[in-house]
């Protein structure tokens, strides 16, 4: 069985505690560092075998073992055995060299999540903010803003109440629509059609036009990528000493084109509305 895999199984079943009481020899700052996946971009380098973590030989398995030092060595495991976790592990490792997968920054199946402090009306919220990577010119890409998670929770709207506007007003010109909208404002929402639903990205943009919300910084951020045949992957920062720290990959499931599609409607947003 490869070294990594060992390696990856045996910090995942023994608890961290006995972890910690081992004869595990220190790690220098400097080999840390080198062996830290620091950013995205470096990320991406040792998946596509163009960069190697350091310790790793240059041979025919050495795009595996790259592969396999990208997992976090922590990973949930949850039901499976150590001998079912190891299968998983090659079977997705199998997929991305059999179909020859790169991840790359203008791939469409890169999104990113975050987790954003915001201000609205001067107090402190959490939104989560959707980006995704696409082509905006010829050849250039960029993050844009795709879906945005929590505006319920700060009250602005309700998406299962409807308000009525009286059958008679169309008689008097809707003169009452200054009462339904000026003088109940919190129920204006509630005036639209069964059919018209709600556009919380288009909601949140307005509440910044309008200076209502600002943004104030990132607390946590996640990566999501779809374009590895059969499966869906997060990636995650994990600071801490050791050589298996930074971005590394904290789940990788097996789902259907048809599951890939739900979750990233669900990610997005767009599974409420």
């Amino acid at each position: 069985m490869n070294i990594y895999i060992l390696l990856l199984l045996c910090c995942i079943i023994v608890p961290y505690s006995h972890i910690q009481a081992q004869n595990i020899p220190s790690m220098t700052l400097s080999s840390d560092f080198r062996a830290e996946v620091k950013s995205l971009e470096e990320f991406m380098s040792r998946f596509n075998g163009i960069e190697s973590k350091p310790g790793i030989e240059n041979d025919k398995n050495s795009r595996r073992n790259n592969l396999i030092s990208l997992f976090n060595f922590q990973i949930n495991k949850g039901n499976a055995s150590r001998e079912q976790f190891t299968n998983r592990i090659n079977e997705f490792i199998d997929s991305v060299l059999v179909n020859n997968v790169k991840f790359r920054i203008s791939n469409a199946g890169l999104l990113a999540e975050c987790v954003c402090r915001m201000k609205f009306i001067g107090k402190e919220k959490n939104l989560t903010l959707i980006l995704q990577s696409e082509e905006y010119k010829e050849g250039r890409y960029r993050w844009a803003i795709v879906g945005v998670r929590g505006l319920n929770e700060l009250g602005l709207y309700n998406t299962e109440k409807y308000y009525a506007i009286s059958p008679a007003e169309h008689e008097i010109h809707f003169m009452g629509l200054d009462n339904y909208l000026n003088a109940n404002p919190n129920n204006a929402f509630g005036y639209r059609g069964h059919g018209c639903k709600i556009d919380p990205l288009s909601v949140f943009f307005t509440l910044i036009r309008t200076k209502e919300m600002s943004f104030d910084l990132v607390e946590k951020q996640t990566f999501y990528y779809f374009d590895i045949p059969g499966y869906v992957i997060t990636i995650d920062e994990y600071s801490r000493k050791g050589t298996n720290s930074g971005w590394l990959i904290s789940s990788f499931d097996r789902v259907s084109q048809k599951e890939k599609i739900n979750r990233l409607n669900k990610l997005i947003g767009n599974d409420k509305n």
